[in-house]
């Protein structure tokens, strides 16, 4: 009697996907065969491995974590009967959000004189690689790469009146996230005092105390 001729098993890796990264480490993806089929109804082995031949998991469906990057990946089916299929699936794990950023100090609507802190916060899934300060357009010292993102603003250099500041936060992947602009106003101009009279009137022929009006211009 002839022994049946073994059906070799049909692999299937599913679709191609597109990933966000979900943190430093990249992203958690799904890699599902359970589309792959066996003519015979045997039981299959499933064997995911990346481009470099690593053994990434053995079962139907899986979950793994992939660093930012494409991955070609191949999914081997066994029916343990000397059939094996093989399909391959391409992963992209990409980090295409910008970091949040906020600018913490100072106020929107403050006065401020002299030297004055600022601050930001920025927070993104994969890291934020530098942080710059702007007044206006105008960049203030050099780039911040690591948190706390805080710097001190000597507004004696600027021109008193209002300014609008930002910070402006980068990525690994070069996203660009900025903070809504906070507007205040700077005034290092001292007052000015000045006095008007006529010597006749301050010092009268009879040396009586006379009234002397003084005026402070700010």
């Amino acid at each position: 009697m002839l022994e049946p001729i073994n059906a070799r098993p049909i692999a299937n890796a599913g679709l191609d996907q597109v990933v966000e990264a979900s943190g430093p480490g990249g992203a958690l993806v799904t890699l599902n065969g359970a589309a792959s089929v066996d003519p015979d109804r045997d039981d299959l082995m499933f064997a995911w491995r990346d481009a470099g031949g690593a053994l990434l998991a053995t079962t139907q469906r899986s979950t793994v974590e992939l660093a930012v990057g494409v991955h070609a990946i191949t999914l081997t089916v066994d029916d343990g009967k000397a059939g094996s299929t093989a399909d391959s699936v391409t992963v992209k794990v990409q980090d295409a959000t910008p970091p949040a950023v906020t600018l913490t100090a100072p106020l929107a609507g403050q006065m401020l004189t002299g030297p004055v802190g600022v601050a930001a916060t920025a927070a993104d899934a994969v890291g934020v690689v530098e942080l710059q300060f702007l007044v206006g357009d105008v960049a203030q010292g050099a780039p911040l790469t690591s948190a706390p993102f805080a710097m001190t603003w000597d507004t004696r250099k600027a021109s008193d009146g209002e300014h609008v500041l930002t910070a402006v936060a980068r990525d690994a992947a070069g996203n660009i996230g900025v903070s809504a602009p906070v507007r205040v106003t700077t005034d290092n101009v001292p007052p000015r005092l000045s006095v008007a009279g006529r010597p006749a009137i301050l010092w009268p022929p009879n040396n009586t105390v006379a009234t002397v009006t003084m005026t402070v211009s700010v």
